[in-house]
């Protein structure tokens, strides 16, 4: 007895058995890479977080350090140059 490809019934059931563990193959690599997804996922989540609370802390620090929250941030470069021409304390 033959199939529609001139192939016995035998070689059908072989590719099918073929077919069937490509599948399974497919099937367990999409699992890994959902899980690969997830936990990727969770990381992103909790680096999100710490910057977050990164960028609190920060804030925090400025508003210690410069003033209030509007404040800007003084120029670095001109702090420092402020600083170098300061005439040093007499008192001192």
């Amino acid at each position: 007895m033959s199939g529609t490809n001139g192939q016995s019934i035998a070689e059908l059931i072989a590719e099918n058995d073929g077919l069937r563990a490509a599948n399974a193959e497919l099937h367990q690599r999409v699992l890994v890479a959902e899980k690969l997804y997830h936990i990727a996922e969770q990381e992103r989540v909790a680096q999100v977080q710490v910057l977050e609370a990164l960028k609190a802390e920060l804030d925090v620090l400025k508003r210690h350090v410069f003033g209030k929250r509007s404040q800007k941030m003084p120029n670095i470069q001109g702090e420092l140059q402020r600083k170098k021409n300061a005439k040093p304390d007499p008192n001192k």
